[in-house]
């Protein structure tokens, strides 16, 4: 990403390592150090099969009502929620409940 003068900032969230950036529309994106899963066996100049991108790991959910949309999330479609963090957006007192699910 230095090569290509790509801003990031390298962060720890719920024990995974990321990389968080934007696109050049300003979307945000995070590339999250995962080991489990297979290998892909992509490669393009200096990356190879062992730091290439594995698939897509999921979204962030932005909510006004963040314990109700937890609620549907898990008691409705049955996710299982792995963790949560609070953040305020600061836009008409937004918060934000940003979950990472494993859908069943």
């Amino acid at each position: 990403m230095k090569k290509f003068r790509i801003r990031f900032i390298q962060s720890v969230r719920f024990g995974e390592k990321y990389l968080q950036f934007q696109d050049p529309d300003g979307l945000e994106i995070e590339l999250v150090e995962r080991n489990e899963g297979p290998k892909n066996n992509w490669s393009f100049g200096e990356v190879d099969s062992e730091v290439a991108i594995k698939g897509f790991g999921g979204a962030i959910l932005i909510s006004t009502q963040p314990n109700k949309t937890a609620n549907v999330l898990e008691n409705v479609l049955g996710s299982n929620v792995l963790g949560k963090k609070r953040a305020s957006l600061g836009l008409n007192r937004m918060v934000s409940l940003e979950i990472q699910l494993i859908l069943s």
